[in-house]
């Protein structure tokens, strides 16, 4: 009989904690930034943190760019840099609106596993890449 009254104690604290744990949508959205073409600009060649530059392969940027790279390493990547401000564009509204109701349902998912899985800020950039391939 003990052991039922621990179970359902624990079990309620189980439901409780879960049903208080969930983030509300708007604090979900205040994480996230969707970046106009002006933002975009600066923000898609600003890599202080993961190096992206510095490890990025010559096919990788000759693919994305649609051309053969020539030069030495530094201007590969300075010609790529400008490719990526050319790129960028702006989000419709129904664009905002489905980039933001996807990563709060994303985030939502991840903080039920563990809250330290979705990044605190994110920055999301529009590119022609995705809406002006020949394919």
């Amino acid at each position: 009989m003990r052991i039922n009254i621990l179970v359902v104690i624990f079990l309620s604290f189980v439901v409780i904690h879960c049903k208080t744990s969930k983030t509300p949508k708007e604090q979900i959205a205040s994480s996230i930034q969707i970046l106009d073409s002006l933002e975009a600009t600066k923000a898609i060649i600003t890599d202080s943190i993961e190096g992206f530059f510095q490890y990025i392969r010559k096919l990788d940027m000759e693919i994305q760019m649609k051309q053969e790279l020539t030069g030495d390493r530094k201007s590969q990547i300075m010609a790529y840099r400008e490719f990526l401000c050319k790129d960028v564009s702006d989000f419709s509204k129904s664009e905002k609106d489905f980039v933001q109701k996807i990563l709060a349902e994303a985030k939502m998912l991840c903080d039920n596993i563990s809250p330290d899985i979705f990044p605190n800020e994110m920055e999301e950039i529009s590119t022609f890449l995705s809406t002006h391939s020949e394919n």
